[in-house]
């Protein structure tokens, strides 16, 4: 069996206290960015499904469906806040199955085994935003081993095995490092996430402001949904000339996906696409998002769009 510890690290040899303060000022930069990612991700699903309602494609039903695994779902409450909810849950799943969703994972473990000069590490994270704070922590220092492919050059043969030596003395003979040392935890529950969330709501107005900052600009939303409607487009003629439409493919690319996306680069394509953009997502997509709309229900937009229809 291969040996593959490319999440190894290791410290300074340090005192219980110190080992504490480092990890306390670990879990302080985590927080900050656990608060980033989420407000980003938030604003980014909050984005997706209001201009899905405003183009049409969310009615009621499907309003619904968009949140059947959203166990605190509620009508009356707003869009960002039942999204808020989606999130949660997303990253509940996440922990109780060990599944894997960067998008909606929160979490990270250290296990940490002190040898007799310093102290051996490895991180789980799903999340490039915690590695790059955890490289960035004072002492940190590089020290993976894995015997599948080469080892760096710039590593001689007889450290590389030394760091083999280390690792599996360790380890117990590889054993799971939570059975070897003693684990730091960020983010260990779906509590946790929800403890987060309300910390950020105590003041409203700067979390709305946070979430502001990081919609998509009106641009980049008018050219996402012309490519999408065109893309779908030319997949529902391409299923149709082959008389496939409603079949379940075998693969991506026998619905015409993959066509679609070629198409969309050719000079019929853009044109189509300038169209689909003047007729079918100019006339409806909403140009400016405010903290108005942050607050908004479902129901409220239906209401609104309705009024205008008169």
């Amino acid at each position: 069996m291969s040996i593959k510890l490319y999440n190894g690290y290791r410290l300074p040899k340090m005192s219980v206290l110190e080992m504490k303060h480092f990890f306390d000022d670990f879990r302080s930069k985590l927080k900050i960015e656990a608060e980033e990612k989420f407000i980003k991700r938030l604003a980014k699903d909050y984005t997706e499904l209001l201009d899905l309602i405003y183009l049409g494609n969310v009615k009621e039903e499907n309003y619904k469906a968009w949140f059947k695994e959203c166990r605190m779902f509620h009508e009356n409450r707003s869009i960002l806040g039942n999204i808020e909810e989606l999130m949660i849950d997303n990253f509940g799943k996440i922990l109780k199955t060990n599944g894997r969703n960067p998008s909606y994972d929160f979490s990270c473990q250290v296990s940490i085994i002190p040898v007799k000069s310093y102290i051996l590490c490895q991180i789980f994270e799903d999340s490039e935003e915690f590695l790059k704070v955890w490289k960035s922590m004072k002492g940190v220092e590089e020290y993976g081993y894995w015997d599948n492919t080469d080892h760096p050059e710039e590593i001689s043969d007889e450290i590389w095995d030394l760091r083999y030596q280390t690792w599996k003395k360790a380890l117990n003979d590889f054993s799971p490092p939570s059975e070897c040392g003693f684990t730091f935890e960020f983010m260990p529950s779906e509590f946790s996430l929800t403890s987060l969330v309300y910390n950020l709501r105590n003041d409203e107005e700067e979390f709305f402001k946070k979430i502001l900052s990081q919609l998509p600009s009106y641009e980049a939303r008018l050219e996402r949904w012309s490519r999408d409607k065109t893309r779908s487009q030319f997949m529902k003629r391409f299923q149709e000339e082959r008389k496939i439409e409603g079949k379940k493919f075998d693969s991506i690319s026998e619905s015409g996906y993959f066509d679609a996306v070629d198409y969309l680069e050719t000079e019929e394509g853009k044109k189509e696409t300038e169209e689909v953009k003047q007729n079918l997502v100019l006339p409806f997509l909403k140009e400016e998002i405010t903290e108005y709309d942050l607050k908004l229900k479902f129901h409220d937009i239906m209401i609104d769009d309705n009024e205008e229809k008169k």
